[in-house]
């Protein structure tokens, strides 16, 4: 009996099972024809839908701009049969609104117009195969303003600091203004526009492209996504040149009895500050006013000289000439009045006679050598054919017989006469 029960159950189980498939089947059979052959229609809503602007380029010929869009998207209701309908896709669908007719079709002038667009579907599906049937938008709201071109002043805000020892000299740009464009009330609240340049420790000359930030008259900046610079950077040179205490000091000619170690130079200023090219003037400790020749005086010189910087040097100081004193410390002069005088170069057929009677001759060395030399140990020549410009006066040439660290000071002149 059992047996018999299990057999029904199994059987039953086995028809509801098929009856279910079979259920099943009729469903999607059914769907498939309600869907397909007679394919009804259905609205579905589509949001995100890209707005895109075209015809920028006439409104820009017509000296115009558009400064605000009131959107990017839309949201948009889209009927037509079933299997059209599904095929739409947001990303595929574009809505392009033509800028152009603010020239072709208005007033081309600054305002606020209202426009309509065309939906392109992509060639996802035919535009006449569907219908918009309800719009977040029937049209988009664009502004225009007169686009204007301005020529606005450029600076440097400049906050490098130099190394010790370094100064900076003015900027230098590669142009000193900017032209601007864009909307009118944007352009109109532009005042200039600004290079900003920031360093530490600079030694070196500075010469780089720098960004342009647009300012008011406040400083304040202004950004504007419409407007346009002609030039995004300006190259700025700022020339950083080194400053230092230059010494100053006198150059010799030697003696026989001194020569430079033996010279005590006393100048005014010691030292003048100058400004040059670091590469130069890192080399230059000191600076040569002059030369002295140490022959050309007895033990005490004296004498002004200008003060002349190396080319692309620049003078600091307010002192342009510096007073030179040299003194010869442990030299003494001693005066030896010489009576034996010689002549020479006496015109042929002619005889020379000395009017002078003695030539007081300044020797300049040590005490111990002007100690050793005697008048036989000098000898003057009256030299006729030098004659000094006064009435039977020659220039004379003194020199010493022998080897003495001695020198003889000064000039001479000898008074003969020829017959």
């Amino acid at each position: 009996m059992n047996k018999m029960n299990e057999k029904k159950n199994k059987a039953e189980k086995s028809k509801r099972s098929l009856y279910i498939v079979f259920s099943i089947i009729a469903s999607i059979a059914i769907w498939m024809y309600v869907a397909y052959v007679q394919n009804p229609d259905k609205s579905i809503p589509i949001s995100n839908i890209s707005v895109v602007y075209v015809g920028e380029d006439a409104l820009e010929a017509n000296n115009l701009i558009v400064t605000n869009r009131d959107t990017s998207t839309l949201s948009l209701t889209f009927s037509g049969k079933r299997n059209t309908i599904t095929k739409l896709d947001s990303s595929e669908i574009t809505a392009t609104v033509d800028l152009s007719a603010i020239v072709d079709k208005y007033t081309a002038t600054a305002g606020v117009y209202q426009l309509p667009y065309t939906l392109d579907y992509g060639g996802t599906v035919m535009a006449s195969s569907v219908s918009v049937s309800n719009t977040s938008k029937n049209y988009v709201s664009v502004t225009v303003e007169r686009l204007v071109k301005n020529a606005v002043p450029v600076s440097v805000k400049n906050s490098i600091v130099p190394a010790e020892g370094y100064v900076l000299e003015d900027e230098e740009l590669s142009f000193e203004t900017l032209e601007i464009s864009g909307p009118q009330s944007v352009v109109s609240s532009v005042a200039g526009a600004v290079a900003e340049i920031t360093r530490e420790d600079v030694e070196k000359t500075i010469s780089e492209d720098v960004p342009l930030t647009l300012v008011d008259e406040n400083g304040a900046v202004v950004e504007s996504e419409y407007l346009s610079l002609a030039q995004e950077t300006v190259t700025v040179t700022i020339p950083v040149l080194m400053q230092k205490e230059v010494m100053l000091y006198v150059d010799y000619i030697d003696a026989v009895s001194a020569n430079g170690t033996d010279a005590v130079a006393d100048i005014l200023p010691e030292s003048i500050i100058l400004k040059g090219d670091p590469d130069i003037l890192s080399g230059i400790d000191r600076l040569s006013v002059g030369t002295v020749d140490l022959v050309s005086f007895a033990t005490d010189y004296r004498n002004i000289f200008d003060i002349t910087i190396p080319a692309g040097m620049t003078n600091m100081s307010d002192r342009t000439t510096a007073t030179v004193n040299v003194t010869l410390p442990g030299l003494s002069t001693k005066k030896i009045s010489v009576e034996d005088i010689a002549v020479s170069g006496t015109p042929a057929g002619q005889q020379a006679n000395v009017l002078s009677s003695k030539v007081d001759v300044m020797l300049r060395g040590t005490a111990d050598a002007l100690e050793q030399i005697t008048a036989e140990d000098i000898r003057v020549v009256a030299d006729l054919a030098s004659p000094n410009g006064e009435a039977n006066a020659y220039n004379a040439r003194v020199t010493l017989n022998g080897s003495y660290t001695v020198d003889v000071i000064g000039t001479y002149t000898v008074r003969v006469e020829l017959n």
